[in-house]
């Protein structure tokens, strides 16, 4: 993560939170080369979507990834573009590899607004990406549609405000309604979630 806690102040920012199905079931040589496929599908996604990989603050977990995108983005034009080119690469990646090394990601976008802090990003979004994204709507998606290479969830404002409307082909049909409950947590939040497949 590279953010300067002296030159950024809060601002209204897209984030997005990603990581790997079922990636315990990796050796160790398998699980290095998931994560060079995994940071190159997210990345080429983002490149291609129209983003500067040099504004994007990246905080990287082995099979997962937490990204703060630049301020002032256009959203009708980043988030479909953005889930457009995440299907093609993960079709890329995944052409010549076998069902054990295929890649399939849970990925999970909020908005709101953040500040950078000294661990890290401050602000409801960069947690309510977290529990969407480790959420049992989104596990299940994923689980329950073997033909998908990752299942988005996004939050009720994103969609509303973005996804409802089709921006740039990406069809409001595509995501299913769903209400996201952790007690344990304190949240509850109502979301969407959208298959994306090589298809």
């Amino acid at each position: 993560m590279h953010v300067s806690t002296e030159v950024q102040r809060p601002a209204v920012r897209l984030c997005t939170a990603a990581d790997v199905e079922r990636y315990s079931r990796f050796t160790d040589l398998q699980a290095s080369r998931a994560q060079e496929r995994f940071t190159s599908a997210l990345r080429k996604a983002r490149v291609n979507a129209g983003l500067a990989e040099s504004e994007v603050d990246l905080q990287a977990s082995g099979d997962g990834e937490f990204a703060v995108l630049p301020p002032g983005i256009d959203e009708t034009e980043v988030i479909p573009r953005f889930v457009a080119e995440l299907t093609i690469a993960l079709r890329e990646v995944n052409a010549d590899l076998s069902d054990h090394a295929r890649l399939r990601l849970r990925v999970a976008m909020h908005r709101g607004l953040l500040a950078p802090g000294v661990c890290g990003w401050v602000g409801t979004s960069a947690i309510a990406v977290h529990r969407l994204l480790d959420s049992p709507a989104a596990r299940s998606a994923l689980a329950e549609h073997p033909d998908a290479d990752f299942a988005l969830i996004v939050g009720d404002t994103l969609y509303r405000d973005v996804i409802a409307h089709g921006h740039r082909g990406l069809s409001a049909g595509s995501f299913r309604e769903v209400v996201v409950e952790i007690p344990a947590k304190r949240f509850s939040e109502v979301a969407w979630v959208h298959l994306g497949r090589s298809w």
